[in-house]
């Protein structure tokens, strides 16, 4: 197949399907997370505040869950329209599920200081974190109606601050507050990268919010503590930094996940695996180093996660850390291939994909990480291996048992990093390294990739494979430019002392 120059669009090469099962098993989670809500609910008003009931109460209570329940049936279809890949995944359905309880009742209980203090901006915090800005704001607004349903529910189904006074201005400057929290947090979280900016987060909510309340309060109550209830609010800013910073990593570690912190972190070169790579394959250390900086710039053409992107290409080829002499950008004069048997160096060199996929999961790191691991070479033949063997040999090979043993790439990024791999390692051999050579060496691998279905598992169009194609002969052509021939002269007696 050759590559046209023209653009073709073409749809997703494939997309997994979501069973029944998984349907059915997401609901559930959400159903369980809506009883304990439910549950919160009960135990605030009747355990903590030690509400009143009766026969009236108990009926308004039911129809008062119906109501939850159809909140959650809300976030339930939310996630079915635009985010159902989730349901495959069952890590990202549980953390939800926490992620909702936990910010809901960290409102909840410090509501019971000051309404004031209410940090609403945490959940929209950690689901930007997590997942994304869509996901992070529509969580604070569902938080933040689940709170003023807490409000109505504790007045006795009545609009009021909760203290009697049955002022319905109370409530609304809540909503405000609330939903101006939520807006400013998602803003200022999607600012920074690294963890100790994030102090900068509590400053610039607290300055926002003590601005927002102090009018608000003026303009709806207009009462004499203004100024008191804009500070409190201005602390509940300073108090969701604070809970943001010391419960994020609790999260990380429990559930594994990637966050954009975490994945700068993972790409200093003082992290263990790394300094390793460094110290015992160099040579694959500076290969991994270039291809991070063409894998980035791939992600951010096609609107991946560049640091997602940048950290799984530092880590690809970890694997190569059991053999690293076997490999030829760490090898000197001897290349130990020339003594062993064709099949036998193809089982170490592929084998690589898979100690790369230990050795992350050894290390703790992300899933994301280790999955890149095995996918990045796909089921591609090693070619080196089987034309060297077809000398040794006068009938037909087995061919698979030259190839890797995969699995394909599943993800954008996985399929960036194959070709950015393999193009990097072609493109140092060249003696030219005009366009016009890079340009045609590129694109014969991205031609034999396509051909061999190596995209088949991937969600990747033809658009961004051409997009991907333009980046990475247009970096690699400023990587290897020519250089300019230097006369041979000694310098010495030329140079005047200084």
């Amino acid at each position: 197949m050759e590559l046209q120059k023209e653009i073709v669009s073409k749809e997703k090469i494939s997309k997994e399907k979501i069973k029944l099962s998984d349907y059915l098993y997401s609901a559930l989670i959400l159903f369980a997370a809506f009883l304990i809500v439910v549950g919160l609910f009960s135990m605030h008003k009747y355990v903590i505040v030690k509400g009143e009931t009766d026969q009236n109460e108990a009926v308004k209570f039911v129809y008062f869950s119906v109501v939850v329940l159809l909140l959650f049936a809300i976030l339930y279809l939310y996630l079915m329209v635009f985010y159902n890949s989730f349901f495959k995944n069952r890590k990202k359905l549980y953390l939800i599920a926490v992620l909702i309880i936990f910010c809901l009742e960290t409102v909840l209980l410090f509501g019971m200081l000051n309404k004031y203090l209410r940090p609403f901006g945490l959940i929209v915090m950690f689901g930007t974190i997590f997942f994304t800005r869509h996901i992070g704001f529509f969580f604070g607004i569902l938080n933040l109606i689940l709170t003023q349903m807490y409000d109505f529910f504790e007045n006795g189904y009545k609009f009021g601050d909760g203290f009697g006074a049955g002022n319905g201005n109370y409530q609304f400057s809540q909503i405000i507050i609330g939903i101006f929290f939520c807006v400013t947090a998602l803003i200022f979280t999607s600012m920074y990268s690294q963890r100790f900016k994030t102090v900068l987060i509590g400053l610039q909510l607290a300055a926002s919010l003590f601005i927002l309340t102090f009018f608000l309060e003026m303009l709806f109550i207009g009462n004499n503590s203004a100024i008191a209830n804009a500070a409190i609010s201005m602390a509940s800013g300073i108090l969701t930094i604070l809970l943001y910073i010391f419960i994020l990593p609790l999260f990380e570690k429990s559930f594994n996940l990637v966050t954009v912190y975490r994945l700068v972190e993972l790409t200093d070169h003082d992290k263990p695996l790394l300094k390793r790579l460094m110290t015992e394959a160099p040579g694959t250390f500076n290969h991994s180093l270039v291809v991070a900086n063409l894998t980035e710039a791939c992600a951010a053409q096609i609107n991946e996660n560049i640091q997602l992107a940048r950290a799984a290409a530092y880590y690809h080829d970890i694997g190569k850390l059991v053999n690293p002499s076997y490999f030829k950008e760490n090898q000197g004069e001897y290349n130990p291939h020339d003594d062993l048997t064709p099949e036998l160096s193809t089982e170490i060199i592929k084998k690589h994909t898979k100690d790369g996929y230990n050795l992350i999961k050894k290390y703790h790191l992300p899933q994301e990480i280790a999955d890149i691991c095995m996918q990045h070479h796909g089921t591609m033949l090693i070619k080196v291996f089987y034309y060297k063997a077809l000398k040794f040999t006068d009938g037909g090979l087995d061919v698979d048992k030259f190839c890797y043993d995969g699995q394909k790439p599943k993800t954008k990024i996985a399929a960036i990093i194959m070709l950015a791999d393999a193009s990097e390692a072609a493109v140092r051999t060249l003696i030219d390294h005009g366009r016009d050579k890079v340009e045609e060496i590129v694109n014969t691998i991205i031609e034999e990739r396509l051909e061999s279905g190596q995209f088949t598992d991937c969600d990747i169009t033809m658009r961004e494979i051409y997009a991907i194609r333009d980046t990475i002969v247009s970096s690699t052509t400023g990587m290897y430019h020519g250089r300019l021939q230097y006369p041979k002269v000694k310098m010495t007696g030329v140079m005047k002392s200084r």
